[in-house]
């Protein structure tokens, strides 16, 4: 808890009494640990995000502290350990405190001097005690959460702040398998969480618009690795197909290497009439006049339709150019200010 004498000395127009009070909550949840620890800190974390109270230098901190608050909530049953949750219970009350005083003091970047360092050192390397324990003892939705959690944290440094927060949250509230990329999304409408200011955001299909399946082989599109390096820059990206989710993530894994594409719609967020499958854009939660879709089927954006681009169906033409033609186009309504729908008619090429 910040101390009387730091807050006295700070300017008072400085500061926020709703980020100083979310600061010492957290502050109070690293001291008591009662039920739900790690969930609520998480909360406090994207509230803070929300008020733009944390500078970039500082995120890593908090992904730190809440990975740390995840591991242990996890090892609660373990016995012969309590000496390293005590560990990270210290180690994290540090951190958070070097937090408040950074935050507090209004500063716009940070260094990490060498006792930080020394301390986050600590805080990792008692985590992974604390996993070695846990995997030796526990089920396997414990084994697939630290998996799961260890890959979110190795994707960190390209995922925006505040959508590692709402992976960890859903990590902590769902039971999914080991496979990470159902974290970044929600299970029922709005599909895609707030996590900063959106510009636009790019819809893809899969099958016959960026791969095609053929003799249990994963054929590429030319340009398609090519097209989701560059769109990333430009456009919130996003998978919608009815494939699996296995399916998907194999075909991606080809074609996205890198994961840039985390948010990734698949089978079971596609609605279905009788037979008949369509994608509805209005269940995103994202501004319509903002949103555009690819894909070789025009039926699948049948009632969004000037949010649709539909591209030629693919099913092996080493010569085709068309993604690398779109990629220029798309490039061109990405620094405009106008709504998709006044723009997609304007892309002859595209404009089925």
């Amino acid at each position: 808890m910040p101390s009387r004498n730091l807050k006295n000395n700070l300017k008072k127009e400085l500061l926020n009494p709703e980020i100083v009070s979310t600061l010492n909550q957290m502050d109070e949840i690293l001291t008591k640990f009662t039920s739900g620890f790690a969930l609520k800190y998480i909360e406090h974390a994207v509230y803070l995000s929300t008020l733009n109270a944390i500078i970039k230098d500082i995120e890593y901190y908090y992904l730190a502290i809440s990975s740390s608050l995840i591991i242990l909530e996890l090892s609660e049953h373990i016995k012969n350990t309590e000496e390293h949750k005590n560990s990270i219970q210290k180690n994290s009350k540090s951190l958070h405190n070097f937090i408040i005083k950074s935050t507090l003091n209004c500063s716009k970047t940070i260094k990490p001097n060498h006792s930080i360092i020394v301390l986050i050192q600590n805080i990792l390397n008692t985590q992974k005690i604390l996993v070695k324990y846990l995997k030796a003892e526990s089920s396997k939705i414990y084994t697939y959460k630290i998996q799961i959690l260890t890959k979110i944290l190795q994707m960190m440094s390209q995922t925006p702040f505040l959508l590692s927060l709402t992976a960890l949250r859903n990590l902590i509230e769902k039971n999914l398998t080991s496979n990470i990329f159902p974290n970044y999304t929600a299970g029922s409408a709005p599909y895609l969480p707030n996590y900063g200011n959106i510009k636009y955001t790019l819809v893809l299909d899969l099958d016959e618009t960026l791969v095609h399946k053929h003799n249990e082989q994963f054929l590429i599109r030319p340009g398609a690795i090519e097209f989701i390096q560059t769109m990333k820059d430009y456009f919130e990206l996003v998978i919608f197909t009815a494939a699996t989710p296995m399916y998907a993530d194999y075909g991606l894994k080809i074609i996205d290497p890198n994961n840039h594409i985390k948010l990734r719609l698949c089978r079971d967020k596609v609605n279905a009439n009788y037979n008949d499958l369509y994608k509805d854009l209005s269940l995103l939660g994202r501004d319509l006049d903002k949103v555009i879709i690819v894909d070789n089927l025009a039926e699948n954006f049948r009632f969004q339709p000037k949010n649709g681009i539909c591209i030629q169906t693919w099913i092996g033409d080493q010569m085709d150019r068309r993604l690398f033609e779109l990629a220029s186009e798309l490039e061109k309504v990405a620094i405009s200010s106008k709504a998709v729908q006044d723009v997609i008619p304007l892309l002859p090429k595209f404009n089925n």
